[in-house]
């Protein structure tokens, strides 16, 4: 008796978790430019609720150890923190700093998941 067994691997089948990491500085709750980058952490943590299988991470660098967080995340990367400029948005282990590439990155991701 012959037994043919037959493996399929399926490269894509199984979708790979999307990574988000948001960093940002809330130096001043009164200042315009602290409080655009906190509406931007919002939205950010608002994408949790409609990307279910993804791992959304949100850091104000002032609390805790979040600036450590920071640190090692670029270093992990290659890329050396003293060049980039806050905001920070790294989206499954591509980065985007500053708050114009930020808001472009997140109006796309937002776009994506209301359809």
């Amino acid at each position: 008796m012959l037994c043919l067994v037959v493996f399929v691997i399926c490269v894509g089948c199984v979708a790979r978790q999307q990574t988000i990491t948001y960093f940002y500085l809330m130096a001043c709750h009164t200042c315009e430019e602290s409080q655009r980058m906190e509406q931007v952490a919002w939205r950010v943590i608002n994408l949790r609720e409609r990307m279910l299988n993804a791992r959304i991470d949100v850091y104000d660098i002032t609390n805790g150890d979040s600036m450590e967080v920071l640190s090692n995340t670029v270093a992990e990367l290659g890329i050396d923190l003293g060049d980039l400029d806050l905001p920070i948005l790294i989206v499954n282990g591509t980065l985007y700093n500053g708050e114009t590439a930020v808001a472009a990155v997140i109006d796309k991701i937002e776009s994506k998941v209301r359809r």
